[in-house]
């Protein structure tokens, strides 16, 4: 581009918008940057005002969107914000500790469109806990949902990274 007169009259919408839906969550990480916890809030946007969000995030051409918190599905409108955003054609990602996910949940993250992240601090149950400060480890590592082994289900793969410390 050469000039002024070459940029775009609208600015090419964002890959990704992040939805920091709540404060909530069970644990209370050591590396939380937000101070979520178990007396986490789930702040003063309302139902409509965030699937206004989403709408308005569609339609200016955004096509991804994760879902944070705290612990999202810990927020009262979590699945219905979800299935909004599948159904208006956006890409989900839930980023869940996974502690404890209802049934509801579980199938929602079964649907096309989305993928579930989630965060792993050890193999080593203290370890993992420290961080947490909670006793997560038995249940992030192993949660057990209606679906697990069905026929029919879509699969679970679970991506791991080591970082520069292990």
């Amino acid at each position: 581009m050469n000039s002024i007169d070459e940029l775009p009259s609208r600015p090419r919408p964002p890959r990704l918008l992040w939805l920091d839906l709540t404060r909530r969550c069970q644990l209370a990480c050591i590396h939380c940057y937000n101070e979520s916890g178990p007396q986490g809030g789930h702040g003063t946007m309302s139902r409509e005002g965030w699937l206004r969000v989403l709408d308005q995030a569609a339609d200016y051409g955004v096509r991804n969107v994760q879902f944070i918190g705290g612990e999202p599905t810990m927020h009262p409108h979590f699945a219905e914000l979800v299935d909004h955003a599948l159904n208006i054609g956006l890409h989900v990602e839930v980023y869940s500790n996974l502690v404890h996910v209802s049934r509801r949940c579980w199938e929602l993250f079964q649907r096309q469109g989305l993928t579930l992240a989630t965060s792993y601090y050890s193999d080593r149950a203290t370890e993992h806990d420290t961080v947490t400060r909670r006793p997560s480890h038995r249940r992030t590592v192993a949660p057990s949902h209606p679906g697990q082994h069905q026929p029919g289900r879509r699969p679970w793969h679970l991506r791991t990274r080591r970082n520069r410390h292990d």
